[in-house]
């Protein structure tokens, strides 16, 4: 049944975050191979953390490696209150 419920999750939180990157993707007009960095956190068997790694992994294979996604676990950035405010800043073009 855990196995089921975590199959679904990632399904779930792949198609989010797969919408919210075709869209980034669709925006950028760079022809160029890209890499996107990702943050959580959440240990690496933590669900939220399986399901970055196998996006990190569809994405790869989708993109034949012309968009990779490096993921940094366990908050080594920092902590989610910290973290949060200070990527949106980075996100916003001047």
């Amino acid at each position: 049944m855990q196995a089921r419920s975590t199959v679904n999750f990632v399904k779930s939180v792949s198609r989010n975050v797969c919408i919210g990157l075709v869209l980034a993707t669709a925006v950028s007009a760079s022809a160029q191979a890209v890499e996107w960095k990702g943050w959580n956190i959440h240990k690496p068997d933590y669900p939220n953390t399986v399901a970055l790694d196998k996006f990190a992994e569809l994405l790869d294979e989708r993109f034949n490696g012309d968009i990779t996604l490096k993921l940094f676990h366990s908050g080594v950035l920092g902590n989610q209150p910290w973290v949060v405010p200070w990527a949106m800043c980075l996100s916003r073009k001047p």
